[in-house]
């Protein structure tokens, strides 16, 4: 876990921020046991500044390329949604609404809730895939 940015900023005095941005993915394991289990994230966060903490960019590693749409959904019903009502947590953006198919077979392409797809020379939306009722879900609170 990188935050020497943070640090120096906090260190010289050099910026005064309102919150805490921080990204996460689902191969970076559980956000409240990194590293072996041993380190809160979001508790050393809330701890070392103490400003809101939002979760800027989370997904599955990937989204759901190769077909892993089942599990997109499962990792927004599950960590996201711990997040989600953890209570040092103020905001979570999930990373991202829409497919971008035009990054060819980049896992940047599946990341969406949502699938686009070329008609008529322009993207459009398509299909909702089971990411965006899991995250339906989580933000009504069940």
């Amino acid at each position: 876990m990188h935050y020497g940015f943070i640090e120096r900023l906090k260190q010289d005095n050099a910026a005064d921020f309102d919150i805490l941005a921080w990204h996460w993915y689902s191969e970076m394991g559980d956000i409240t046991a990194a590293s072996d289990r041993k380190i809160d994230v979001i508790r050393l966060l809330k701890d070392r500044y103490g400003k809101p903490i939002w979760i800027t960019e989370i997904n599955r590693r990937d989204g759901s390329k190769g077909g892993m749409e089942r599990e997109q959904a499962e990792y927004i019903a599950g960590p996201v949604a711990k997040l989600a009502a953890h209570p040092d947590v103020e905001a979570i953006f999930l990373y991202e609404l829409l497919d971008e198919p035009y990054f060819g077979e980049s896992g940047e392409s599946d990341y969406g809730l949502v699938t686009v797809e070329k008609g008529s020379g322009k993207w459009k939306p398509a299909d909702r895939k089971p990411g965006f009722g899991a995250l339906r879900k989580v933000i009504a609170g069940k």
